[in-house]
């Protein structure tokens, strides 16, 4: 490899790939998952920023749930929300979740869109949606 000059987009993202591919072998060992997560560079100086997860989807949704139960309050939501089912924009979706990692106030609700199967983000306004939605369980 040529010695690094100059940093810019193209050679940032090449490095960036390339620790995370020599860090797979540690992250595996550890039982880590690990994803590049951006970075900043200029002319001279190049930071990057890789993200560690712990590799058990049992852990990923107690956290899920328990940050759900701890701020759903805010949005006007209740613990029991957490999985009902609603209709908006002519599509069903599933709650699934609040955006709290980034503390996004523009769309903090996470739902699944049903049909394609893909996590969305919505904003607080359709808290009652979900709320008028929402069926108990009974017996």
């Amino acid at each position: 490899m040529t010695k690094v000059t100059k940093f810019d987009k193209v050679l940032a993202n090449k490095l960036s790939q390339e620790m995370k591919t020599l860090l797979n072998a540690f992250a595996l060992e550890h039982g880590l998952t690990i994803r590049n997560a951006g970075g900043r560079f200029d002319d001279t100086k190049f930071t990057v920023k890789l993200e560690l997860s712990v590799n058990d989807p049992a852990a990923a949704e107690k956290k899920n749930t328990d940050d759900y139960n701890r701020y759903c309050s805010m949005f006007g939501l209740l613990p029991v929300h957490l999985g009902t089912v609603f209709s908006a924009n002519g599509k069903r979706y599933k709650l699934v979740g609040l955006n709290v990692s980034n503390r996004s106030k523009k769309y903090p609700i996470r739902v699944l869109d049903i049909a394609a199967q893909k996590e969305i983000l919505f904003g607080e306004m359709v808290s009652s949606r979900i709320v008028q939605a929402y069926q108990p369980v009974v017996g």
